[in-house]
């Protein structure tokens, strides 16, 4: 499946009409008033390089453009030096909606930088992974790659997604296969908002199975795991419900899919920082669609990373 059509399917998960509005992906504007580089990116980020592969089904290739470039699986960022932090996730790690130097793996550059901790941050995350599709390519690299200092994950919403397209299809949950490959069934056997404190179990469990991979895979190199915020998880300021009419939601159906995705941080044993409510206090628009943020957006979750957790892990590398 080509990657715009992946992206364009995850971008409107669990909405009525993500129209289409630059080259193929969801994109509201109003998220990227007065930043003339939007178009541009938006052009470049429907044409990355993808293939196929047997274990992960698939993986990024190079691609170069005025605002997006990937080699091999990494997504090249701002220049860094010190101890080496990889950054493992799926398209909000990787930075769709933000340029190179704009995402949230380059902006924790600049802030360790600001700090006197300057890093090298590898960003190694790919649109639409989940957490087993995580697991494998950080035990890949692992095995290939001189090890980093400190591992960073950042995920939840897509492996959320995958867990309620199963429940739609009648698949059991937790399977390895990826949930954009199969269409929404018109008439879903099951949802993920029916039962939000056993459907939050669920996505625990298939998340931690793929975090204790990743822990087992590391070694002695610490690990720090993020639950990212998305759409649902934001209050409904009058920004928000313009995004959310857009997108065919209500705050009350955006609400219905906040309570599972809580409740898998708030039943999980593991170590897993909650970045859920870091665009409460914001003003303006940050979401493009259902899950991607402007490059504001980037920033703020960086900051939020590096108050949260990240700025001590990075000091304990001395």
């Amino acid at each position: 499946m080509a990657l715009v059509a992946l992206l364009a399917a995850i971008a409107s998960f669990g909405c009525g009409n993500a129209e289409p509005q630059i080259s193929g992906l969801p994109y509201w504007p109003e998220a990227f008033v007065g930043q003339a580089h939007a178009e541009q990116m938006f052009r470049d980020q429907t044409h990355l390089g993808q293939r196929d592969d047997d274990e992960l089904l698939f993986a990024g290739a190079d691609h170069r453009s005025a605002t997006t470039n990937q080699v091999g699986y990494e997504r090249v960022g701002l220049a860094g030096e010190g101890p080496v932090v990889w950054f493992i996730g799926g398209s909000t790690t990787f930075g769709m909606g933000q340029r190179d130097d704009h995402t949230v793996p380059s902006e924790v550059v600049r802030l360790s930088s600001a700090a006197g901790r300057p890093i090298v941050a590898r960003n190694l995350g790919y649109p639409t992974y989940v957490a087993w599709q995580e697991a494998i390519l950080l035990d890949r690299l692992l095995a290939s790659e001189e090890p980093p200092d400190l591992i960073v994950v950042y995920h939840g919403s897509n492996d959320y997604a995958a867990l309620c397209r199963e429940l739609e299809l009648g698949d059991p949950p937790g399977g390895h296969d990826n949930f954009l490959l199969d269409p929404k069934p018109e008439h879903p056997k099951a949802g993920c908002t029916d039962d939000p404190a056993a459907i939050g179990r669920v996505l625990d469990g298939i998340v931690a199975e793929g975090m204790a991979e990743m822990r087992a895979a590391a070694g002695e190199v610490p690990v720090l795991e993020f639950w990212q915020p998305y759409a649902a998880t934001r209050p409904a300021s009058a920004d928000h419900l313009a995004l959310l009419a857009r997108l065919g939601q209500t705050a009350d159906s955006a609400a219905a899919h906040r309570g599972p995705y809580l409740a898998a941080i708030g039943s999980a044993s593991r170590p897993v920082i909650d970045l859920t409510d870091v665009f409460d206090e914001v003003d303006g628009p940050i979401y493009f669609d259902w899950v991607h943020t402007n490059e504001r957006g980037a920033q703020i979750v960086a900051d939020a990373m590096w108050d949260r957790g990240l700025r001590q892990a990075v000091a304990a590398l001395g």
